[in-house]
């Protein structure tokens, strides 16, 4: 778009903003069309420094900016006047070119922990085998985040549970502890029970 000397002093004489950022908007079509007459056409936009909507008179199929208007100007014959509505539009389009322009940055991926792991079988609340499992990374402490790292060490306990079931007891159930690597505080304790460990050994969670 080219810019008449009339244009871009009433650019810097009607509005607060940068002549290159009133052209951009116009060349985008982040504005309300109001109307023509002859070879002008009448464009409301939004100015977002000045807090109000403007005028922008423009000719050759908006090839010149000829003049800025106050949206209270006196408009010729055929053009429609702006109402709230159009100020409305206008702040609109300005708003979605705003953000077409916006890159949104995907999040990374979380950095993962380390953590100490522990495995505890009880029978009937009294713990009667112990495994450590050793250091895994993970994002959190949560089973679905551990499951895949300590579902080989749950198989080959639980085999051998399933394997000698006929001397079992009591009830057996499963503690899985998780420590802060370095300073053994416990972070999450995961209590399951030797049915419900079978049963997501069989799936892929």
């Amino acid at each position: 778009m080219y810019l008449t000397q009339h244009g871009e002093e009433r650019i810097q004489g009607r509005t607060k903003m940068l002549t290159k950022d009133v052209l951009d908007i116009i060349s985008n079509n982040a504005v309300v069309n109001l109307g023509s007459v002859g070879k002008y056409e009448y464009l409301l936009f939004y100015s977002p420094l000045d807090r109000i909507s403007k005028i922008a008179v423009v000719a050759e199929d908006r090839q010149y900016l000829v003049s800025i208007w106050h949206r209270d100007y006196f408009l010729p014959a055929g053009v429609e006047r702006p109402t709230d509505k159009h100020d409305k539009e206008a702040r609109l389009a300005l708003t979605k070119l705003l953000m077409s322009r916006v890159k949104i940055k995907p999040p990374g991926p979380k950095p993962l922990r380390l953590f100490e792991v522990k495995i505890e079988v009880e029978e009937d609340s009294e713990v009667v085998y112990e495994h450590d499992s050793g250091n895994i990374q993970a994002e959190d402490a949560e089973l679905h985040s551990i499951w895949n790292l300590i579902k080989p060490q749950l198989a080959s306990i639980a085999s051998v549970i399933t394997a000698n079931q006929d001397k079992v007891r009591g009830r057996i159930r499963y503690w899985i502890i998780l420590h802060e690597s370095g300073t053994g505080k416990i972070i999450k304790r995961h209590l399951l029970a030797h049915w419900k460990v079978e049963q997501r050994l069989q799936t892929a969670y």
